[in-house]
């Protein structure tokens, strides 16, 4: 029981000091070009979600979760350890 909350408590750290600013609107270039060029492959190789059911495991703070929403998930089921 220990080791789960020393895991939970690790990525509440992390999620706090790795917000989308620090990511995919980073003020370092070569950052922010790797996140957002991830970001669109990743999305290529999904194809077109719009009425899938979809599954977003290790959501984090949902920046792929909302960008299938706005491509016309039928559902979308969002996990990550943090929730």
């Amino acid at each position: 029981m220990e080791s789960r909350r020393k895991l939970k408590r690790f990525y509440e750290d992390v999620g706090r000091r790795e917000t989308i600013q620090d990511t995919y609107e980073s003020p370092l270039p070569s950052k922010r070009y790797f996140y957002q060029d991830r970001f669109r492959t990743i999305l290529k190789a999904l194809g077109n979600p719009s009425g899938e059911v979809v599954a977003d495991v290790g959501c984090g703070l949902g920046i792929y979760t909302a960008k299938l929403a706005e491509m016309k998930a039928k559902l979308i089921i969002a996990l990550d350890i943090s929730l």
